[in-house]
Parts: C-alpha cells; structure tokens; sequence
C-alpha cells in the first residue's frame, strides 16, 4: 500500500491495524505537515447519505517520496487509485500503469470534475449512481 497518514493518534491507530491485516506498510509515510485523513458519513431520513472528507496526509502523496515507484508498479499485478491523493500523483501514477503493462483500477472517489481526464488512462473505472444501490 502507498499513501500517507499524519504523525498523530490516528495515524498510530491505522498503521497499527494495517499491519494486524498483514499489509504492507513500508510505503505509507508519516506527515508531520498534515494529519491523518478522515471521513464523516450522515445520513439522513430517506437513507441518502452525504460523506465530509478530510483528505489530510494523503494530500501529501507525490511521487518524489520514492524514487522506486516504478518498481512498485512494475511489480504489481493491479493498482487502484482513489481521488484522495493529488490528481498530479493519481496521473503519473496511471502513466507508470500503462508503461509497465500493470492493470490500473480508477475509483473516483470522492468526486471531482477535474477526474474526466483520467478516464482514458485507467483500464477500469467505478462509477456509482444512488440507482445503482436499488438493482
């Protein structure tokens, strides 16, 4: 796993509990300028629900963290990207996926308009409509 978490509490927590799940974490830095990032989900009376999003740490992601990023990719079978790292990181990220031959899953979330042009660079997009919860 890549990402970020920030040099508090909740970035102890989570790291903690990456490693009981037996996920790798040598690629998850430690952010002393942004804390860990959260979410708040509300949900309201006719079950619709609204997500608060605090990117934090993960906003922190660039590929300049690690010079190997390309090994990481060219030795993976599938990568996913969400929209919680810079959109400049998610990018290169789907470029190194083309040029190293590596399945690469986009999954815009949370949503944003600048995402469309990602599109035609990932091998499969998630996209999720409230209809979509009905079938």
């Amino acid at each position: 796993m890549v990402g970020a978490v920030g040099s508090d509490s909740y970035g102890d927590e989570y790291l903690q509990q990456l490693q009981l799940e037996g996920v790798d974490c040598q690629f998850i830095k430690r952010s002393d300028q942004f804390g860990t990032g959260t979410a708040s989900i509300q949900v309201g009376g006719s079950g619709e629900n609204t997500i608060i999003i605090v990117r934090g740490a993960n906003f922190d992601v660039t590929l300049t963290d690690d010079a190997s990023m390309g090994d990481i990719v060219a030795l993976s079978n599938v990568v996913v990207c969400q929209n919680e790292i810079p959109i400049t990181t998610t990018r290169a990220v789907l470029s190194l996926c083309n040029h190293h031959k590596t399945l690469c899953i986009l999954n815009p979330a949370p949503v944003s308009a600048e995402l469309i042009e990602l599109v035609p660079l990932c091998d499969i997009c998630l996209l999720y409509t409230s209809d979509a919860a009905d079938e």
